[in-house]
């Protein structure tokens, strides 16, 4: 299975990029049963739609976490999640006809990594920008129908929304996530300090 983003000939008059993922036989040939002719597309309906993470759950069904929004200055983005059934097709069980998107307390949201808990809820985390106060890790999780988990939140006033503290950096990005067996979720990403040094960042979470 593969996953990215691919212009997009359904943004009218402007240069813009959907949802595209892929999937290939052992051979490397497009498998023909799987979306159309192996290959599928995904509009959120803004002029930018990317995809930067994938997950598969036990059934099979495929779960895309990127983010959707404007491609202007200042951009304005939130996380947006697609579901699909095994042979390709948007699960219309999942968010609105197979999507949902998320807006976080900041301008920019990101979501850059996915993953599936055994229970079938959905966790994304990435970054969110809130201006004039830096960028943060921010973390989602879902419901099997696409629902924000309003258990899932620590004191944002956005239920179903985490934002953790600054790692006392610049830019605190979650680049991808991991499941322990005793349910806490681990978000590895990056912080910049002082003259532009990069350091590792990992913020572990117990809901």
């Amino acid at each position: 299975m593969l996953g990215g983003y691919a212009e997009s000939a359904n943004k009218g008059s402007a240069t813009g990029y959907d949802f595209a993922l892929a999937r290939l036989l052992e051979n490397g040939a497009l498998d023909p049963t799987f979306g159309s002719g192996g290959r599928l597309l995904t509009d959120f309906g803004n002029t930018t739609d990317r995809l930067e993470g994938l997950a598969l759950d036990a059934a099979g069904y495929i779960v895309a976490a990127g983010w959707s929004g404007a491609s202007n200055n200042p951009p304005a983005r939130n996380f947006a999640l697609a579901r699909y059934t095994p042979d390709g097709q948007l699960d219309t069980t999942f968010g609105s006809g197979g999507k949902t998107t998320t807006d976080f307390v900041g301008n920019l949201d990101v979501a850059l990594a996915v993953a599936i808990q055994p229970d079938g809820q959905i966790v994304a985390a990435g970054t969110t920008v809130i201006y004039g106060m830096g960028e943060y890790f921010a973390l989602a999780r879902y419901n099997p129908d696409g629902s924000l988990d309003t258990s899932f939140d620590s004191g944002t006033g956005k239920n179903g929304v985490v934002i953790t503290t600054s790692f006392g950096g610049n830019d605190d990005v979650a680049y991808g996530l991991a499941l322990q067996p005793d349910g806490k979720i681990v978000a590895l990403g990056s912080s910049i300090f002082g003259d532009n040094i990069w350091y590792f960042s990992l913020a572990r979470y117990y809901q």
